[in-house]
């Protein structure tokens, strides 16, 4: 069976309600593999044409012939979290995502005029509401910024810290709002962000790219069952 890279098929699959199979991980680059077993029934030709005509749409039966094993090879891992053993409803190909903040360029910022504690509190939290409401504030100032700020806002120069790209271009902007002087140095240079491949939001493999190999699906008009 041919292998495809990732890019070919993320839209096709999504939301999947596949069957676990099983993975191999063999880091760094080693022969590795994540399988379920799957029916892509959003594409089955009587759904798209009822969806297209708005008319009802459902299945009355799908055989287990129709369920056929859809494998994700990964390359060069970086970082993995597995705790799959049953379903699997939804997955994604990314290079936006928190999870990869990490492995992204970094800014160090300099702050050159004082900054009142609340002043840097009202500061992340914009960045932290635009960026990533619902989660704990720390995924955007880091552990330090605010005892730094605590020590050493009164100065006319301090370090605050060091902030992924994202925050960074953000914490930039929030900075000229506020008046603030500041130099921004970069620290880290990436010449290309891994590839996250997400499972249920929360299982995830970091890897710098992903191929898979995806069998031909049969669809059949019994299975079918709509207007």
């Amino acid at each position: 069976m041919t292998r495809v890279n990732y890019t070919a098929v993320q839209d096709r699959f999504t939301h999947l309600d596949a069957k676990f199979e099983g993975y191999n991980m063999a880091l760094p680059d080693g022969p590795s593999s994540f399988s379920v077993k799957l029916y892509p029934w959003w594409e089955h030709p009587l759904l798209i044409k009822a969806c297209a005509e708005k008319k009802r749409w459902g299945f009355s039966h799908i055989p287990e012939e129709a369920f056929k094993t859809v494998t994700v090879y990964p390359k060069e891992i970086i970082e993995v979290h597995l705790t799959r053993d049953d379903e699997v409803e939804d997955w994604l190909f990314t290079k936006d995502h928190r999870l990869l903040w990490p492995f992204d360029h970094s800014y160090e910022f300099m702050v050159r005029s004082s900054i009142t504690l609340d002043e840097c509190m009202e500061i992340f939290h914009n960045i932290h509401e635009r960026l990533l409401p619902g989660l704990p504030l720390g995924f955007i100032s880091g552990p330090d910024v605010f005892d730094r700020v605590r020590k050493w806002g009164k100065s006319p120069t301090f370090l605050l810290g060091h902030f992924p790209r994202v925050v960074a271009i953000e914490l930039q902007k929030e900075l000229e709002l506020h008046g603030k002087d500041y130099h921004r140095f970069e620290i880290t240079e990436v010449p290309d962000l891994p590839v996250l491949f997400l499972i249920d939001g929360s299982d995830y493999i970091i890897a710098k790219d992903f191929d898979l190999e995806v069998p031909e699906f049969i669809h059949k008009d019994e299975w079918y069952n709509g207007e």
